[in-house]
């Protein structure tokens, strides 16, 4: 049961839910769902490497260095945080040069640095859960998605709320976070993206 558990908890890692947010804006019905094929193309390959590909080649870094030197959970945290805010504000500034780029993309990127901020600060000082931040945000780009840009997406965020309370209860089994940090992650996460892109 304890390896299903860290399965599960390593398979949801915060990194991917960009991707999986710009996939709900791409194939919801939406006002987005009828972009060009390039344009499409290129924003998951940005999205990609900025907040998977990236971020996940520090993190194998990290735990390279931390076999040499002394690097706590909590620090690989922070660290990995700064570099999806980099990398974020990167992919950012590059749509903002390349020419016939979709806004929403440009937001995607705007919210994930602001929330990637808040969360890193908020690390300095205390224990948040940022993998129920990253639920917290997809719910959110669902819940905008299916009221402001008419995309189909009730039953989606109705199974990912559902689906949010089994890895928060994942988080606990695994006393990764208590109820507190569980929550305050959620929260954040829905409340950033709602209040942004709302």
């Amino acid at each position: 049961m304890k390896n299903f558990s860290n399965l599960l908890y390593k398979t949801t890692s915060p990194c991917l839910f960009p991707f999986l947010g710009l996939l709900i804006v791409f194939n919801s019905s939406s006002l987005f769902s009828g972009a060009p094929h390039l344009l499409k193309y290129y924003s998951y390959f940005l999205i990609s490497v900025a907040f998977i590909l990236i971020p996940f080649a520090v993190y194998l870094l990290l735990n390279s260095l931390s076999k040499k030197i002394d690097i706590s959970n909590n620090d690989k945290k922070i660290y990995l945080l700064g570099t999806v805010v980099l990398t974020g504000f990167i992919a950012f500034w590059i749509l903002q040069k390349l020419p016939n780029t979709l806004i929403i993309v440009q937001q995607f990127c705007l919210v994930t640095v602001v929330l990637g901020s808040i969360l890193a600060l908020i690390s300095l000082y205390w224990k948040i859960s940022v993998n129920m931040a990253a639920w917290g945000f997809i719910c959110a780009i669902c819940a905008i998605f299916d009221y402001k840009y008419l995309g189909n997406t009730r039953l989606l965020l109705t199974a990912l709320i559902l689906f949010s309370g089994v890895i928060a209860s994942n988080i606990l089994y695994l006393n990764k976070n208590n109820v507190l940090q569980i929550a305050s992650g959620y929260f954040l996460g829905l409340f950033v993206v709602l209040i942004l892109m709302g």
